[in-house]
C-alpha cells in the first residue's frame, strides 16, 4: 500500500472515530473557521508563499520567533507527499507553524500529531505542540492583537534533548474553557544552539468527542445597508449571523479608511473625510484565502459629509485687462457655489462659471472673462450647503487700462549709446507711469558683450515702447524680482542667445552639463554648455508684466528635435529638445502676453518651446497664477508652443494661433488650477521632422504624481495631424473637461503602435464622462468622418462624430459654413454647442456654435482688435507654380494703416510684393508671393515660412506660406547623384544621414553605413512611384536637403494581336495602327516596365467598340502617385 493511500485511509478511520462520539441528531462540523476543524492537517497543500506557504497555516517570520519551519517533501512525510520540517534556531521559543480555530466553550476534543526527531545535539533543545485559548471573537489574520488568553494551555506533547525512532504519536484530550472564542494550535521549538535539533511534523488531527456541535452559518445581515455621517461622527453597525444559534462572531473591514474606519471587532464606524466607503462584516466561518470554502458577508455604504460649515470669509479679486481671478476662502468639495458679476451701477447680475474647489488649499478658485478694460465691476459670491446659504460676499475691482496716465516720457536715445543697456531704478506710480520710447528708431545691439541685451532691475510702473533689440549673449530682455508693473510694447527682438557649434557626443560632455534630460544629440556652445534658457524675454519672479504687440524671431541658436543623429552619426540617447525660447519665465503672477508674433524658422532657428517655464513641477515654475495669454501667434518649436506647466491658478489662454510645433499647449502638470483654454486655433502642427507624432494639447502629471488641478477647454478649433487633447505626460491622468470644441485629426486612428484620438482621458479615468460633451470630433481619413474619444461612460452624449464644416480649413479659414456639406463625412456645427456661463453665453442663433468662430465673426486669427481679415491664412504654392496671392481686407480704420511685410531673414526663398504700403478704410490689398526654388534655403520637399503684415502699432496679420519643391523624374534603373545643399550653421559641414521614404527609389550601398555621414549619394529608380529623399545633418539631425523624386509609371511593351506596336518606346504615348477593312476590334495587351518588381504598376484598358476607333492603355503606379496613358488610333484600309 503506498503512502498516499495510507494517509487517506488513516484520515477516513479518524473521521469514523469522530462519528462514534457524535450524539444523536448532531451534524458533522463543516470544514471552515468557527467549526472546530483544522485545515491542511498533513501539510499537503503548499500553494502560498513566504510565511503563508502552507495553506491554512502561518509561519512566524519576525523578531525572536523568526521562521524555522519549511516544507519537508515526500522523503520525510509520514503519509502523503509532505510534512513540516522544524529546524530549531538559537534563542527563545520559535513558532514554526500556527493555525487558529473558532471554538465553542464546553466542547471536548482530542488533538493528536506525529513527530519524527532525526537530529538532536543539545539536551535543552525541544520541539512540540500546544493549544492556547483566547477571548477575541475572530482570528484577525493569524494575530492575537487585542485578545486575552483564557484558561490553561493544552500541552499536546513533545521531545526534549533526544531523537525518536521514526514517527511517534502525541495526543491529548481537552475541554474548551469558558469565555474562549477561538484557540491557537501551534508547533514550537526551543534551542540555545542553532540547528541542534531537526524534527518533522505530520498528520495532525483534531476530533470533537463531546459537546454541542456548532451550527453551520448560512448568511450575514446588517442593521443598515447605508448610512450618512458627518465628519468625526461615529455609529456602531450591528451584524446578525444566520441561522440563530450559529457563531455570531464577525470581522469588520472598511473599503476606504481615508473616508471611514471601523473597529475590526465591534463594528464602530468613525467618519474621517468626505466621500463614500463600504463597511463589510465577514462571518468568522470564512476560511483563509487559500481555502475555497464559503464566505458569508454583508455590507453597508457609509457616506461622509462635511456637515454645515462655519462660514470662512474672504473674497479676493485680481483683475487684468479683460479678466479677473476670483479666490473664495473656506472652500469644500461638497459646498455649492455661485459667482455673479456686473458693471458697477448695473442692476442685473450675470452668472459666471462656478469656481472650482482646490484640494489642499481649502478654497474656491475661478475666472471671470471677456470683461471690458478700464471698467469698474462688482462681484458676488454665494456658497450653499445643500439648500442652506452659508455665506454671501461681495467685492469690486477695476480692470486694467491700456492707456495709463504717463507722468514722464524718456527718449531711448538719451539712455543708450552702444553694447548692452541697463534700465535700473525707473520708478513710476500706479497713477503716473514712466514711458521710455524709441522715438529715433535706434537698434540696441549687444552682440556677445553682455549676457542680456537689455537688463531691467528695480523698476516699476514703466513702459518700454518700440525697442529694437539684437544680441545678448544669452537673452534679449531680462527682468528679475525687483521689477513689477512693467510693460513692453511693440518690440522687435532677434539674434539673441548662444550659437550651437556641435552636439553632445561623449560621456564627458554629458557629465559636464550634468542635467538629467541631456544626452547625445543635445546642441552645445563653444564652452560645451547646452543652449537651454536663452530667451528673447527672460523673466525671473517679476510681477504684473505685460508683453504685447512684439515681434520675437530668429534666435542665434536652435533646438534639437526629439530624435535624430548626432555629429558622430549615432542616434540621440536622450531626445528631449534643448535650445532657445522666445520667452522663458518664472512669474510672480499677473503676467499678460498678448498680440505678439513669436516665430522661429522651420529649420535652423527653431525654438525648444516658444514660451517655456522654469520648473515644470513647481507651482511658481512658469506663469504661476492670474495670467492671460491671448491674441498671439506661436510658431516653429521642436517641443511645445506654450508650456503652462506648474501651479496654473487661473491661467487663461485664448484667441491664439498655434502652428508648426511638436505640441501646441502643455498643461502637464496642472498642480493647482484652474486653467482655461478657449477660442484658440491649433493647426498645421509639426516639428521640423514633419512626423506629426506629438500631441496638440498635452496633459498629465509630472514626476509620477497625479495633480488635481483642473483644465477646461471651450470652443477651440483643432485641425491637425497629431493626437488632439490627450494625457501624454506620465502619469497620464488629468482633471477637467471639454465643451464646444471642433477637433479634426488628419490621420488614421492607429499609426504603428500609437493611437491618435480626438480626446483621450487616459485610463484609469479621474473624470466623469459628463465632463466631455457638445464637441464635434472628426477624422479626415475616416470614410464616415468620425473621430474617437476615450473617456468614462456618458461622454459626448450630445457630441457630433463627424467633421465640422468649415469655410476653407486647408487655406487656414476656420469660420463655419452651412452649405456644401458632404453629408457622408461632414456636419453643420452652427447652433450645436451649449451655453458655458461667461465663456460661451453670447452667440448668434439659438445656441452657441462649436469651434473658435461664432457665426458672423471675422476669420482673422489669432484674434486681434483690428478690423482686418484675409481670404487665406495658409498660402499653398504647388510644385508647378512659382507664385500665389492672398488678399487682406479692412473695415473702418481709426489710426494709420501703414504696414510692412516682415519675414525671417533665413527664409529668403520667397519674396512678397508689395513689401510695404498703407491700408485705407474698407480697403483690399492683394499680395503676391514669389518662390525661388534655386535658393539654398529652399531644400525640403515642402518649405514653410510665416510672414507678418505688421502695422506701425505692432498689430499684424500672420500669413503662412507653404511651397512644394519641384519633382525630379527618375526612370526605372536610372541612377542620379544627389548632394546636400545646406551646411550645418557656422561650419562647412555638408555631411548628412540619407534616407528614402519609399522603396520605389533606393540608395544603393555596399555596407550599412555608406549612406550616413556623407555629403552626397547615388539613388536608383526601382519601380514606379514617388519618394522623398531626405538628408539630415550628421552634426545635429536637422534637415539639410529633401528631394522629391518620382519614377514614372510606364509601359515596357504594347502589343496589338500579339505583336509589339511598330515604333513602340516607353516614352512615346501615341500610336497609329492600320488594320484591313472588316477586321474586328483587335486584342490589345501591355506590360508595365516594373512588372517583375515587388510593387508593379497596374495596367487598365479602354478599347473601342468598333474600327476605326481608339484604345487607351494606362499604367498606374502601385502607390497611385504617377500614371501615363498610351493611345492607339486604329484606322482601316482596303487590302490591295
Amino acid at each position: 500500500m503506498n503512502q498516499s493511500l495510507k494517509k487517506r485511509l488513516c484520515k477516513f478511520l479518524i473521521f469514523c472515530m469522530m462519528l462514534v462520539y457524535v450524539p444523536l441528531g448532531m451534524t458533522t462540523p463543516a470544514a471552515a473557521y468557527g467549526n472546530g476543524v483544522l485545515l491542511n492537517t498533513g501539510f499537503e497543500s503548499v500553494t502560498g508563499m513566504g510565511t503563508l506557504i502552507f495553506d491554512g497555516w502561518r509561519l512566524d517570520s519576525t523578531g525572536s520567533k523568526a521562521t524555522n519551519g519549511t516544507p519537508a517533501g515526500s522523503s520525510y512525510a509520514r503519509t502523503g507527499n509532505n510534512a513540516l520540517k522544524v529546524s530549531a534556531g538559537s534563542g527563545s521559543q520559535k513558532t514554526p507553524a500556527q493555525q487558529y480555530i473558532s471554538v465553542i466553550p464546553g466542547q471536548t476534543y482530542q488533538i493528536s500529531y506525529y513527530m519524527n526527531v532525526t537530529h538532536n545535539t543539545n539536551a535543552a533543545s525541544s520541539t512540540g505542540m500546544t493549544a492556547r485559548f483566547y477571548d477575541k471573537t475572530n482570528p484577525d489574520n493569524f494575530s492575537n492583537t487585542g485578545a486575552v488568553q483564557v484558561g490553561a494551555d493544552v500541552n499536546v506533547g513533545g521531545v526534549t534533548g533526544t531523537t525518536t525512532s521514526g514517527y511517534t504519536l502525541f495526543q491529548k484530550s481537552f475541554t474548551v474553557p469558558a469565555n474562549a472564542n477561538y484557540m491557537r494550535v501551534y508547533v514550537f521549538s526551543i534551542s540555545s544552539v542553532s540547528g541542534s535539533m531537526i524534527a518533522y511534523i505530520d498528520d495532525i488531527s483534531l476530533v470533537q468527542t463531546a459537546g454541542t456541535a456548532p451550527v453551520a452559518v448560512t448568511g450575514v445581515s446588517l442593521n443598515k445597508t447605508a448610512t450618512i455621517l458627518e465628519k468625526a461622527a461615529t455609529e456602531t453597525l450591528t451584524a446578525t449571523v444566520a441561522p440563530a444559534g450559529a457563531p455570531q462572531a464577525v470581522k469588520w473591514t472598511s473599503s476606504n479608511a481615508n473616508v471611514a474606519t471601523v473597529d475590526i471587532n465591534n463594528g464602530l464606524v468613525t467618519a474621517v473625510n468626505t466621500g463614500t466607503a463600504t463597511i463589510t462584516a465577514t462571518s468568522t466561518t470564512a476560511t483563509p484565502s487559500s481555502v475555497t470554502n464559503a464566505v458569508y458577508t454583508a455590507s453597508s455604504t457609509v457616506t461622509v459629509l462635511a456637515g454645515m460649515p462655519a462660514p470662512v470669509y474672504g473674497l479676493t479679486l485680481t483683475p487684468s485687462f479683460h479678466s479677473a481671478s476670483v479666490y473664495i476662502a473656506g472652500g469644500r468639495d461638497d459646498l455649492i457655489r455661485h459667482l455673479y458679476y456686473r458693471k458697477a451701477g448695473d442692476s442685473v447680475w450675470k452668472e459666471a462659471l462656478e469656481p472650482i474647489y482646490i484640494p489642499g488649499k481649502e478654497m474656491f478658485s475661478g475666472s471671470i472673462v471677456r470683461l471690458e478694460e478700464d471698467t469698474a465691476y462688482e462681484v458676488k459670491s454665494d456658497v450653499f450647503y445643500g439648500s442652506t446659504l452659508v455665506k454671501s460676499e461681495t467685492g469690486s475691482f477695476r480692470t486694467w487700462t491700456s492707456n495709463p496716465t504717463i507722468a514722464q516720457t524718456i527718449s531711448l536715445s538719451s539712455l543708450y549709446t552702444s553694447g548692452g543697456l541697463t534700465i535700473n531704478g525707473i520708478t513710476g506710480t500706479d497713477t503716473g507711469w514712466i514711458k521710455i520710447v524709441n522715438d529715433t528708431g535706434l537698434t540696441i545691439d549687444a552682440g556677445d558683450l553682455t549676457n542680456h541685451a537689455v537688463t531691467v532691475t528695480n523698476s516699476v510702473y514703466t513702459i518700454l515702447d518700440g525697442f529694437i533689440v539684437k544680441g545678448g549673449k544669452k537673452n534679449g530682455i531680462f527682468m528679475n524680482n525687483t521689477v513689477h508693473d512693467v510693460r513692453i510694447s511693440n518690440a522687435d527682438i532677434s539674434g539673441w542667445g548662444r550659437i550651437a557649434v556641435d552636439t553632445v557626443t561623449t560621456p564627458e560632455q554629458i557629465a559636464f552639463i550634468n542635467k538629467s534630460d541631456v544626452g547625445y544629440g543635445t546642441p552645445i556652445d563653444a564652452e560645451g554648455n547646452m543652449l537651454e534658457g536663452d530667451a528673447g524675454f527672460r523673466i525671473e519672479d517679476s510681477k504684473n508684466i505685460v508683453v504685447e504687440r512684439s515681434y520675437v524671431h530668429e534666435p542665434r541658436g536652435y533646438a534639437n528635435p526629439w530624435t535624430g543623429i548626432n555629429s558622430d552619426g549615432q542616434p540621440f540617447s536622450n531626445s528631449h529638445p534643448q535650445g532657445p525660447e522666445a520667452m522663458y519665465l518664472r512669474s510672480a503672477g499677473g503676467m499678460v502676453v498678448r498680440y505678439n508674433d513669436f516665430s522661429g524658422t522651420d529649420e535652423y532657428h527653431r525654438f525648444n518651446d516658444v514660451i517655456s517655464g522654469y520648473f515644470n513641477n513647481q507651482e511658481s515654475g512658469g506663469f504661476y497664477k492670474d495670467a492671460d495669454v491671448y491674441g498671439n501667434f506661436f510658431g516653429y518649436s521642436n517641443d511645445d508652443s506654450i508650456e503652462l506647466d506648474g501651479g496654473q491658478s487661473n491661467i487663461r489662454v485664448f484667441d491664439n494661433r498655434f502652428e508648426m510645433s511638436y505640441a501646441g499647449m502643455s498643461f502637464a502638470p496642472n498642480m493647482v488650477g484652474p486653467s482655461y483654454a478657449f477660442k484658440n486655433v491649433l493647426y498645421n502642427m509639426n516639428d521640423y521632422r514633419r512626423t506629426g507624432t506629438g500631441a496638440v494639447v498635452k496633459l498629465g502629471g509630472n514626476n509620477s504624481t497625479v495633480y488635481k488641478g483642473q483644465t477646461w477647454f471651450f470652443n477651440n478649433t483643432i485641425y491637425a495631424v497629431p493626437k488632439a487633447i490627450v494625457g501624454s505626460s506620465t502619469p497620464k491622468n488629468w482633471y477637467g473637461g471639454t465643451r464646444n470644441n471642433l477637433i479634426v485629426v488628419m490621420r488614421n486612428l492607429i499609426n504603428g503602435s500609437s493611437y491618435f484620438y480626438n480626446i483621450e482621458d487616459n485610463s484609469p479615468s479621474v473624470n466623469p464622462g459628463t465632463n466631455f460633451d457638445y464637441d464635434a470630433l472628426g477624422r479626415s481619413t475616416a470614410a464616415d468622418g468620425a473621430g474617437q474619444i476615450v473617456a468614462s461612460p456618458g461622454a459626448e452624449a450630445h457630441g457630433l462624430f463627424k467633421i465640422g464644416k468649415m469655410t476653407n480649413p486647408d487655406a487656414g479659414v476656420f469660420t463655419l459654413a452651412a452649405s456644401g456639406i458632404d453629408a457622408a463625412k461632414e456636419v453643420n456645427v452652427m447652433d450645436k454647442g451649449t451655453v458655458v456661463k461667461n465663456f460661451a453665453d453670447t452667440f448668434t442663433g439659438s445656441t452657441p456654435d462649436i469651434g473658435a468662430f461664432e457665426q458672423g465673426e471675422s476669420s482673422l486669427f489669432p484674434k486681434r482688435p483690428i478690423p482686418f481679415h484675409a481670404d487665406k491664412y495658409l498660402v499653398s504654392i504647388p510644385e508647378a507654380n512659382d507664385t500665389a496671392t492672398f488678399t487682406i481686407s479692412t473695415g473702418a480704420l481709426t489710426g494709420t494703416g501703414n504696414y510692412t511685410i516682415r519675414q525671417n531673414a533665413e527664409e529668403d526663398w520667397y519674396t512678397v510684393s508689395p513689401s510695404s504700403g498703407t491700408f485705407g478704410s474698407h480697403d483690399s490689398v492683394t499680395f503676391s508671393v514669389y518662390v525661388d526654388r534655386t535658393k539654398a534655403s529652399f531644400n525640403r520637399a515642402a518649405e514653410y515660412s510665416s510672414l507678418f503684415v505688421r502695422l506701425s502699432d505692432g498689430y499684424s496679420v500672420p500669413i503662412t506660406v507653404k511651397a512644394e519643391n519641384s519633382v525630379t523624374a527618375l526612370q526605372i534603373g536610372e541612377n542620379l547623384q544627389l548632394v546636400s545643399t545646406k551646411v550645418f550653421p557656422n561650419t562647412a559641414n555638408l555631411n548628412a544621414d540619407w534616407k528614402s521614404s519609399s522603396a520605389a527609389v533606393t540608395i544603393p550601398m555596399e555596407t550599412t553605413t555608406t549612406y550616413k555621414n556623407v555629403p552626397s549619394v547615388s539613388i536608383t529608380g526601382v519601380y514606379a512611384g514617388s519618394s522623398t529623399i531626405t538628408a539630415n545633418s550628421a552634426v545635429n539631425g536637422v534637415n539639410q536637403a529633401e528631394y522629391r523624386v518620382r519614377v514614372p509609371s510606364r509601359l515596357g511593351d504594347l502589343q496589338v494581336n500579339g505583336q509589339t506596336v511598330e515604333g513602340f518606346e516607353p516614352g512615346i504615348y501615341s500610336y497609329n495602327v492600320v488594320l484591313p477593312v472588316g477586321m474586328p476590334v483587335p486584342t490589345v495587351t501591355a506590360a508595365a516596365m516594373d512588372t517583375s518588381t515587388t510593387s508593379p504598376s497596374t495596367v487598365t484598358y479602354a478599347l473601342p467598340s468598333s474600327i476605326p476607333g481608339t484604345a487607351v492603355v494606362t499604367a498606374t503606379s502601385a502607390d497611385g502617385t504617377t500614371s501615363n496613358s498610351y493611345t492607339i488610333h486604329f484606322t482601316q484600309v482596303i487590302p490591295d
